[in-house]
């Protein structure tokens, strides 16, 4: 007998291996399809015990056709009583698989219809039914330009379908795609295996399977084959006798720990169901865990494999990119030694997940072209703190000397002051100088530069000297390329100014266990602000396993310090829409569930007047005067600043705490705040002491009710 199994393109080898297995003679092998020969016993055992294969066809004829009727005419004449009854209901598929005299699938498929009910009518009067949803025989059809193949698909529908998913997370890995990334995998059923965001669980249940010698077929409840006239249930049922056989002996064997995680609750719970239907709830474990909580508990190599999201819109995809990033810290610092395993459609990030690889294989994913990578974590760097930047003796500027004294006695101060605090950005001038308007940040790659508008009536040409000078001590005194120079010029400067007035590209700073993104297009103005670090820090300390509301915050900086020290759901408002972009790729790069750590660009009022889900922890920080909520409506901090409280507050539950943090110019809360909540000043002992500037204006109230 003639067969050929379909398969997803790259699957090809793995599927011929299994034919061999099963006795098989290959005739051919292509893009997605293998042909061969052998008894019917081996096409009832592919059924049965492919991993791989999407469909088992029978092949009836080949032929060459010149026209569509030519299609009406082949299968008229075929003897399809041989296959069927007139009781028996049958479906046609068409695959196209190049074009030729058939241009339409669903045409196709009408024109072998009809031959052979007109074939059964003609010789019998009356004809089989059609049913489209599992037909007692489904009939097979391949148009390859002007050859045909027809024949009986034995499978009936694919034989992804194992049986055992009850329920499904969004864009699920087939069942025969998974089973194919454990194989290449090279995982032996001995060590540990994780798969640290396994959604529905598909990975973990067909390793499960392999390791239990399990059928993948026994639990379906539909083939095409058995409704197939010239079937042999005698046959089939000695086969189905001999793999649950196998399966029983092999329960007996001992097995390594297989575990899964996922940040999405609902995602557990479909993957705890399907387990459980799978017949396997005793051997694979499932615990929600975000990817930032993942750890190596298990003091042995093993093996960790993945199918981790992917980006296709442009903001999206950046994220994404910043989430393999993440995974590839984690691999780095938590699974030296292991084999790792990805299977991902965003293969131009492959350099983020930081591994040696030693295997890497194209695999197609329905239309997208995937790729597989698998290999060890590099080693990691080790952690450092601030950059050691060289400060040169000599500086050429006379007129500079001043501003040059003052960056190598902060240096000297905030450099180890920095290191001891696990920083890798500080503030090494804060406007020290009144005719010096800058700020100046370090950071392990580079030196940021922020000039602010001179007072009104200033010579801008002056103010544009003034910042020459600055870039040019800077330049020398720490002997750094323009490269490594990003800049923000005032808008009063600008104008006199020929240059561009941002010069910044994305950049990655580390505070604690946390990494920030600042700078490039999203974030031109470099959102995330230094005199915030302490706050963040008592946020994160205070957070425990509750529920935290972070208003006004630009980076999502507070969040992601909160998530890190245990919160179990945030929500980030008022940030502003142009800020979201920056936000969520934060997140994606701290390993933070999108579904946990929510980010909305509502009005702020609107939003707490209509939240009915309390708060452990809320934080507003206040930066600017005013925040711009709808088109049409503006939140002023100074005369809407005790409304926004008081709703706040509404928000905590019992025994909740709110967290006020401010840099506005002589700002102080409504004294009448303090006659109806608990307001504790704690601006002193949160107070950051590289921002010197900022420290006139800083303040930081803890509320409570």
């Amino acid at each position: 007998m003639n067969f050929v199994s379909t398969c997803a393109a790259g699957l090809e080898v793995l599927v011929v291996e299994e034919l061999k297995s099963y006795g098989a003679e290959i005739s051919s092998s292509r893009k997605g399809e293998i042909r061969w020969s052998a008894t019917l016993e081996a096409g009832y055992r592919a059924c049965l015990w492919s991993r791989f294969s999407s469909r088992l066809v029978l092949v009836l004829s080949e032929f060459a056709i010149d026209t569509t009727d030519d299609l009406y005419e082949a299968a008229k004449t075929t003897t399809w009583e041989d296959h069927l009854s007139v009781d028996d209901s049958f479906a046609v598929d068409c695959v196209l698989a190049a074009r030729g005299p058939v241009t339409n699938s669903m045409y196709g498929a009408l024109r072998i219809k009809d031959g052979i009910v007109d074939r059964f009518r003609e010789c019998h009067g009356t004809r089989p039914g059609v049913e489209t949803q599992r037909p007692d025989v489904r009939v097979y059809l391949q148009v390859l330009g002007n050859r045909v193949l027809l024949g009986l698909d034995l499978s009936g529908e694919g034989l992804h379908r194992r049986g055992y998913r009850v329920d499904s997370g969004p864009a699920p890995l087939k069942e025969n795609l998974a089973a194919a990334i454990v194989a290449l995998s090279s995982w032996d059923g001995s060590t540990p295996l994780i798969d640290p965001m396994c959604g529905s669980a598909t990975l973990l249940i067909e390793a499960a399977l392999m390791k239990a010698d399990s059928a993948p077929g026994l639990s379906r409840t539909y083939y095409g084959l058995t409704g197939w006239r010239g079937h042999q249930q005698r046959l089939w049922d000695m086969l189905v006798a001999e793999a649950l056989d196998r399966e029983a002996r092999a329960q007996e064997q001992k097995w390594p720990s297989l575990i899964g995680y996922d940040g999405d609750r609902s995602a557990v719970r479909a993957a705890r169901k399907n387990i459980v239907k799978a017949g396997i709830e005793n051997r694979v474990q499932i615990e929600q865990r975000e990817l930032h909580q993942l750890k190596n508990d298990f003091g042995q190599p093993g093996f960790l494999v993945c199918n981790p999201p992917y980006g296709e819109r442009l903001s999206d995809s950046q994220s994404v990119k910043h989430l393999y990033r993440h995974m590839g810290d984690r691999f780095q610092d938590q699974f030296s030694g292991w084999k790792i395993t990805l299977f991902t459609a965003a293969p131009d990030y492959a350099d983020c997940f930081k591994l040696r690889l030693d295997k890497s294989v194209k695999i197609f994913n329905g239309p997208l072209a995937c790729r597989l990578f698998s290999g060890s974590p590099q080693a990691a760097a080790a952690p450092g703190a601030v950059k050691d930047w060289q400060i040169g003796k000599e500086i050429e500027q006379d007129t500079a000397t001043e501003l040059a004294n003052r960056l190598k006695k902060n240096y000297r101060k905030f450099n180890p002051w920095a290191c001891g605090q696990n920083l890798d950005w500080y503030r090494l001038y804060d406007r020290d100088l009144p005719q010096f308007n800058v700020t100046i940040d370090v950071t392990n790659t580079h030196l940021y530069i922020r000039e602010f508008p001179p007072p009104p009536g200033k010579d801008p040409r002056i103010a544009e000297e003034r910042f020459r000078e600055v870039t040019r001590t800077v330049r020398a005194l720490f002997a750094v390329s323009r490269d490594q120079v990003m800049v923000h010029r005032g808008l009063a400067a600008q104008k006199g100014s020929k240059k561009g007035g941002v010069r910044s590209k994305q950049i990655e700073i580390r505070e604690g266990n946390a990494v920030f993104l600042v700078g490039g297009e999203a974030d031109p103005e470099w959102s995330f602000f230094p005199d915030q670090r302490f706050v963040r820090r008592f946020l994160g300390q205070n957070s425990g396993r509750g529920k935290f509301l972070s208003i006004f915050d630009t980076s999502g900086g507070a969040t992601i310090s909160v998530a890190l020290g245990g919160a179990i759901k945030t929500v980030t408002i008022g940030g502003g829409a142009r800020n979201l972009e920056t936000v969520v790729n934060n997140f994606s790069r701290n390993g933070l569930h999108p579904d946990n750590h929510r980010v909305y660009s509502d009005s702020v009022m609107s939003w707490l007047k209509k939240n009915r889900q309390p708060f452990d922890l809320i934080h507003i920080c206040f930066r600017k005067k005013q925040y711009r909520q709808t088109n049409s409506s503006i939140f002023k901090v100074g005369s809407g600043h005790r409304l926004l409280i008081d709703r706040t507050i509404a928000n905590l539950t019992e025994g909740g705490r709110l967290v006020v943090s401010s840099l506005l110019p002589n700002f102080e809360l409504d004294p009448t705040l303090k006659d109806t909540y608990s307001c504790r000043d704690v601006s002193q002992k949160l107070l950051s002491p590289d921002v010197t500037r900022g420290a006139q204006n800083f303040k930081c109230w803890e509320i409570s009710r």
